[in-house]
């Protein structure tokens, strides 16, 4: 046997001998309290109470973001189509632009 296991063995033993000590145990009222206190914080976060209003901020900036991106990419797209009127007139422009170059 380790030494781990003989001062288990001696621990348990020396308790054996000793008489249970009666300390009357917690009264029901309270342990059925404390209980349904501890289920009803299940659910919620307490170390951290502004959990909730950082995990909206972050969706509502993770939505601005994505719109502001379709917004860009739609326009992105716009600029280079060569049909729309914009792209007609800077390519007019352009072309004027290098005719009376030297």
């Amino acid at each position: 046997m380790n030494n781990l296991d003989d001062q288990l063995r001696r621990l348990l033993a020396s308790a054996r001998q000793e008489p249970a000590a009666d300390h009357g145990g917690i009264p029901f009222g309270l342990e059925t309290r404390v209980m349904a206190e501890w289920r009803s914080l299940r659910g919620r976060t307490t170390a951290f109470p502004f959990a909730t209003l950082y995990r909206q901020a972050l969706l509502w900036s993770l939505g601005l973001a994505c719109l502001a991106v379709f917004s860009f990419l739609r326009d992105w797209s716009a600029m280079n189509d060569t049909s729309s009127w914009q792209s007609v007139e800077m390519r007019l422009a352009n072309s004027e632009i290098q005719q009376h170059l030297p």
